[in-house]
C-alpha cells in the first residue's frame, strides 16, 4: 500500500505535477463502475425498469478508452430504462451523452442557460470523433 500511495505522489523531473496515474485510476474505476451497471437486477429501480446490457456497457467502456488523456472523465449513472449517461461538468455548465438500449449515443449541452443539441453516434462505430469534438468545445468554453 505505501509503495501505491509513493508512486502517486512522485513527480516528473520537470518538478510539475503528473496526473496520469490518478486519471489511470479513476478511469479503472469508473469502468468497473459502468461494468456493474449490467449486472444490476430487473426491478433495481421499481417495478418494469431494466439494467442496461452488457453489449451497452461494453460500448460505453470502448468510449472511454477511446478519449484521448487530456480529457476530463464524466460522471456515470444508469438509468431504469437501460440507459448510460455520461455526463462531463464546467461550473454549471454540463455535456450529458446518453447510451441507449437500442445502441446509440446522443448528447445535449447546457451553456449558459441554453439547450444546445448534440448529435447521435452508433456506439457500435469505429469513432466518437464528433462526441470528442463537441467535448472538446464542451470543455474549452
Amino acid at each position: 500500500m505505501t509503495h501505491k500511495l509513493t508512486a502517486l505522489k512522485e513527480k516528473p523531473a520537470t518538478g510539475q505535477s503528473d496526473a496520469r496515474p490518478v486519471r489511470s485510476t479513476r478511469l479503472a474505476t469508473l469502468r468497473e463502475r459502468i461494468q456493474s451497471f449490467a449486472w444490476l437486477p430487473e426491478g433495481w429501480a421499481g417495478d418494469g425498469t431494466i439494467p442496461p446490457s452488457r453489449e451497452i456497457a461494453g460500448h460505453v467502456d470502448r468510449l472511454l478508452l477511446a478519449l484521448p488523456e487530456d480529457r476530463a472523465l464524466p460522471y456515470a449513472t444508469a438509468s431504469g430504462e437501460g440507459e448510460i449517461g455520461l455526463t462531463w461538468f464546467r461550473g454549471e455548465d454540463r455535456l450529458s451523452a446518453t447510451a441507449s438500449p437500442e445502441g446509440h449515443l446522443l448528447w445535449v449541452i447546457k451553456s449558459n442557460g441554453q439547450f444546445l443539441d448534440g448529435e447521435i453516434v452508433h456506439l457500435a462505430s469505429e469513432s466518437f470523433e464528433p462526441l470528442h469534438k463537441a467535448l472538446v468545445h464542451f470543455l474549452q468554453g
